[in-house]
Formats: structure tokens, C-alpha cells, sequence
């Protein structure tokens, strides 16, 4: 999974093939909320 918020992670997913798999999860680090999506490609 990538962070919602992580626009380079994002891009490296996608150029690789991977798409959005249309869910979502926040994790709390340090009192921190991170929205991880999840990817997924087609083989």
C-alpha cells in the first residue's frame, strides 16, 4: 500500500502498471494518521 499523501510513491506505482484498487486504510503512527490505498495490477 501507498500513502494517500505520497504523490512520488504514487507515481511510481502507477508507471509500473498498478492501479487503485478503490480501498483504503488509516494507520496512526506517533498520533499521526496515514491513509494507506491499496494498488493492485492485472497480470
Amino acid at each position: 500500500m501507498g500513502s494517500r499523501d505520497n504523490q512520488r510513491a504514487q507515481r511510481f506505482y502507477e508507471r509500473a502498471g498498478y492501479q487503485v484498487g478503490g480501498t483504503a486504510q488509516d494507520d496512526v503512527y506517533d498520533g499521526i494518521t496515514l491513509t494507506e490505498l491499496r494498488y493492485q495490477r492485472m497480470l
